[in-house]
This record gives structure tokens, sequence and C-alpha cells, in this order.
């Protein structure tokens, strides 16, 4: 069986920086890793990647756009438990095991970005 892995969507023609998964670490370039599972909360996360002007990779908005990460809420199950002192059955929410496969990672061409590598 197949390991999941990211979704990837190219935004544009050209070459893109590179990127690795190890586990669910993804890592963009040789600069960046995120552990992604810490990064996902009860809403949908965007990080978004650029080149600053001295072609380092950072986080947030920078001189041009290399990457974007998009990781979903994160989902939960309910389980009935027992019954409380009032007669009413109880519900527990526990959270699901994290899913790379509905993660995204959005690359944008770095043909004419300097990326210092």
């Amino acid at each position: 069986m197949a390991k999941p892995t990211i979704k990837v969507v190219e935004k544009n023609e050209g070459r893109k920086i590179g990127y690795e998964l190890e586990g669910s670490t993804l890592w963009i370039g040789d600069a960046i890793a995120m552990r992604l599972p810490r990064l996902q909360t009860d809403d949908t996360v965007k990080k978004d990647i650029c080149a600053d002007a001295d072609g380092n990779l950072v986080f947030g908005l920078g001189e041009n756009y290399v990457a974007q990460v998009e990781i979903p809420p994160k989902e939960y199950e309910y389980i009935e438990g027992e019954t409380d002192a009032e007669g009413k059955k109880t519900v527990e929410r526990v959270q699901k095991d994290f899913d790379i496969s509905k993660c995204t990672l959005i690359l944008w061409s770095i043909e004419e970005v300097y990326i210092n590598e």
C-alpha cells in the first residue's frame, strides 16, 4: 500500500522549489521545515513561503511567492459515553489522526527568483 502524500498544485509553468516529506514534516528547500500536525487547528491554516529581497526563504509575505501550504481543520469523532447523574448520555469528542493526504502544497515558479540555497 502506498503511503499517504501531500497534494501538490503547480500554479504556473517553470522550475519550482524542491520539497521533501519526512513523515508529516514538510521541508521547503533546505531552509524551512514544517511539522504539519503541530500547525493544524480547528480552522483551515494557510502558510505562505516567500523569498525576500536577499533570496532567503521566509514565512509570510516577501518579494516573491514560492509556495503555500494549506492544512485542513482538525476532524473529530463523537463517541457516546456513560449516562451522567441526570440520566443523559454523555458524548466524548476525540480528535482523529492527522491525515497528510488532505493537505495541499501550492508551488509557484522560481525561474526568475533568486533563492539563496
